[in-house]
């Protein structure tokens, strides 16, 4: 049985409405989109191809990223 890391166990405490890098991590849409665009960085990623790879809707990944983030998506 594998036990998760203090950093994992930190970013699944984090209380709701907590914002930043830790929270967008922990946050099922904009932590995909993470994922994507740190493992395929010269993929040519838009904010339609992003929100297909998430199964989220473009107004939600950009709204949920600008709120975690405190910036745009494509930025």
């Amino acid at each position: 049985m594998m036990t998760s890391s203090p950093l994992r166990r930190h970013i699944a405490s984090l209380p709701t409405g907590t914002v930043g890098w830790l929270a967008a991590l922990n946050d099922p849409v904009v932590g995909r989109a993470l994922q994507l665009m740190h493992a395929q960085p010269a993929h040519a990623w838009t904010v339609d191809s992003l929100a297909r790879e998430c199964a989220a809707s473009r107004s939600l990944l950009a709204a949920q990223f600008k709120a975690l983030l405190g910036q745009p998506l494509m930025r």
